[in-house]
């Protein structure tokens, strides 16, 4: 019974964790697409910074714009 539990359990955890990591991706590339139509539109890349709640230098790697 103890292992029906625990697997049970490790099961619900499971799909609970892979819910989250969809729902961040999710996330992850709407913050992107709004970076990109921002930056086409003329914004700077500190305002899209702020909007999106990431730091500049993620943003120029979401836009291909940080140097190697």
């Amino acid at each position: 019974m103890i292992t029906l539990f625990d697997d049970e359990y490790i099961y619900k955890a499971y799909v609970e964790s892979e819910k989250k990591e969809a729902a961040q991706e999710a996330t992850r590339r709407a913050n992107v697409k709004t970076a990109r139509s921002l930056y086409e539109n003329g914004v700077s890349l500190d305002v899209i910074a702020h909007a999106v709640g990431q730091p500049t230098k993620t943003i120029e790697e979401w836009l291909g714009l940080a140097s190697a």
